[in-house]
């Protein structure tokens, strides 16, 4: 059990006197209790005489301590769950039902801190996009879409690996629908296997089908001869569209100004970076790097 240190210190400008009577008071602390370790200080810089003094006796120099001030590293604090910038808003929203979690410090690879996104955000965005989102600038990995949608690939001969192009919803009339496809589109629309049809040979990259449909062996023909990704979603339009616009990774919607401290930042420095933003704190270690 690792023991609780205490730390012995004198008075602030140390002389001989107040770094010695430190380093003996420790020294006997320790033999009479040993639950705890009694740990000698300085508040401040040695001068010549006690830094003499010390290497005479080849003792060492006792931990400077500038502040007894409570510090980061003073606090019982759980280990954050961190993500990645591929993760969905999916993923984060599950995080926040299951964990109970307020907020997610955005990472790399290399552990480097990159944002951070909370559940205020994850509303204001559900809230904000009565749209759907335009993919081309933002593609979704079919990964997480599959994993959002629990649905099912019916043809991909073109091994799309993610959706990119404008994402429309295929419920106004036949002509004015494919009117307004243009190539590289991605449809969503139930049983209109006519539509269905021409939506193919308009262009579209990919078409999901709702309400778990079945589709026409003369469809699916087509979508794998023109390279057109085909999936079945088991959800009704409506809500498969709102799944869709919560595949979109975190990247999209994280804030790059975060507030951050670290581990010798006193409790009232963070108190102050609290309040002046509103996301919590990241706490800077040898494990998450600023990449400031």
């Amino acid at each position: 059990m690792k023991k609780k240190r205490v730390l012995v210190i004198g008075h602030s400008t140390p002389d001989s006197d107040a770094v010695c009577s430190a380093i003996g008071y420790a020294y006997f602390k320790n033999h009479l209790d040993k639950t705890r370790l009694y740990v000698p200080c300085r508040a401040g810089a040695l001068n010549e005489e006690t830094a003499f003094v010390l290497e005479r006796f080849n003792l060492e120099t006792p931990l400077r301590v500038d502040s007894v001030a409570a510090t980061v590293e003073d606090m019982d604090i759980e280990k954050p769950i961190f993500v990645s910038p591929e993760h969905t808003m999916m993923d984060i929203s599950y995080l926040i039902k299951d964990r109970n979690i307020q907020s997610f410090p955005v990472v790399d690879g290399q552990n480097r801190l990159l944002g951070i996104v909370d559940k205020m955000d994850l509303a204001v965005y559900y809230v904000e996009r009565l749209e759907m989102e335009n993919l081309s600038a933002i593609p979704i990995g079919l990964s997480p879409l599959m994993s959002a949608l629990h649905g099912k690939i019916l043809a991909n001969t073109g091994k799309i690996k993610s959706l990119q192009g404008e994402i429309f919803v295929a419920a106004s009339q036949r002509g004015t629908t494919i009117n307004r496809t243009k190539h590289g589109d991605i449809a969503i629309l139930g049983d209109r296997s006519d539509v269905q049809t021409d939506l193919i040979k308009a262009g579209c990259a990919a078409l999901i089908i709702t309400g778990d449909h079945p589709v026409s062996k003369e469809v699916l023909k087509l979508a794998r001869e023109k390279q057109v990704l085909v999936i079945r979603s088991p959800h009704r339009t409506f809500a498969t569209a709102r799944l869709i616009n919560l595949c979109m990774p975190i990247s999209h919607l994280m804030s790059k100004t975060v507030p951050t401290v670290e581990l010798t930042s006193t409790l009232n420095e963070v108190k102050e970076k609290v309040l002046e933003s509103k996301y919590r704190c990241v706490i800077i270690d040898g494990f998450v790097k600023s990449r400031f």
